[in-house]
């Protein structure tokens, strides 16, 4: 019995600042493959990929690099304001976006520390736990954190540096691996103007990761209890997944960073198909009374919440003697 590799759907690795990537590629090349009558042959597909289903979520520490906080489009400027407790207008983030299971292009960020896909959203800035329906708590979002911030004070409250304390956003690299980065830089903390945070949410196209890049992090103990939310919320506020020990807890942080990343919760669906009838499913195809046509197998995955299929064709050729220097079975 030999083996014929059908399709191979290759990782394709790209190494820099975020975590590996991964995408699906095929062989979409026609097949021939020439055996003896009666011989005994699997097709074999081999799946090498991530299935980034965004159903749920883990959450990791990860190394503190964040991108660059300045350079990118301010929304707490003259024109464009995002003062105290206020959500932005609707932003592009110039790709596609999966987060719970739905497709998002466009986002809000509000002023308190989390970027969101919902209109409408709470401007609450008392931070509350999370998972939770409550009216005041912003749902549909990433909370990172989820604070009392207050951008509306002057810029040489915290720093000197005019480049700072300014909410900002951009989206930068190159398709299908783009990422959408929101900083909220040296921000002061309401109630205590003087104490200031630096935070950045970033996004990246078609992994759907998330990461949360925290310089600094302080509580403001005088108001509100002085508690912050780091965490995912879904859009019917029932499911939560916050960095351990910080749902509407009292915590600092400096230099600290962590990452969400989608469970592949979905196996792809393989299908083999022989002149476009249905015969079998899985990864292998066994036949052992061999027919001349065109024999299929179709790969049904899960990709960015969207159902992606991949195919690829091999003829079958029959003989009735095949050539000793060859072999009874090889590939063209």
């Amino acid at each position: 019995m030999r083996l014929i590799l059908l399709i191979l759907l290759t990782p394709l690795l790209l190494l820099g600042q975020a975590p590996f990537h991964y995408s699906i590629s095929i062989d979409n090349q026609l097949d021939t493959v020439k055996l003896c009558q009666g011989d005994n042959t699997i097709l074999s597909s081999i799946i090498t990929s991530t299935n980034n289903n965004t159903a749920s979520y883990t959450v990791n520490p990860i190394q503190y690099q964040p991108y660059n906080y300045s350079g990118t489009t301010v929304l707490n400027n003259i024109g464009n304001p995002l003062i105290d407790d206020q959500v932005s207008i609707l932003l592009p983030i110039n790709f596609t976006f999966c987060f719970f299971g739905n497709q998002y292009n466009q986002c809000y960020v509000g002023s308190n520390g989390w970027l969101g896909f919902s209109p409408a959203q709470s401007q609450s800035f008392t931070s509350q736990l999370v998972p939770s329906t409550n009216f005041l708590v912003p749902r549909n979002c990433i909370m990172g954190p989820w604070h009392d911030l207050n951008p509306s004070i002057a810029s040489s409250s915290c720093s000197t540096n005019p480049t700072r304390n300014y909410i900002r956003y951009r989206t930068e690299g190159v398709a299908p691996y783009r990422r959408f980065i929101v900083s909220w830089v040296n921000i002061p903390m309401y109630q205590c103007t003087a104490t200031c945070g630096t935070q950045q949410i970033v996004i990246y196209e078609s992994t759907n990761i998330i990461e949360n890049y925290i310089e600094r992090k302080v509580s403001c103990g005088v108001w509100a209890g002085g508690t912050a939310t780091q965490s995912l919320h879904n859009l019917a506020g029932n499911i939560a997944i916050p960095v351990p020990g910080r749902n509407s807890t009292v915590w600092v942080a400096t230099n600290d960073a962590w990452t969400w990343i989608p469970i592949s919760v979905i196996p792809p669906v393989i299908n083999w198909f022989i002149d476009n009838i249905n015969v079998s499913n899985g990864n292998t195809l066994s036949i052992s009374n061999w027919n001349n046509g065109c024999y299929n197998v179709s790969v049904n995955a899960q990709w960015s919440c969207v159902s992606s299929i991949f195919s690829d064709n091999i003829i079958v050729c029959v003989k009735e003697c095949c050539d000793t220097n060859t072999g009874p079975i090889y590939t063209e």
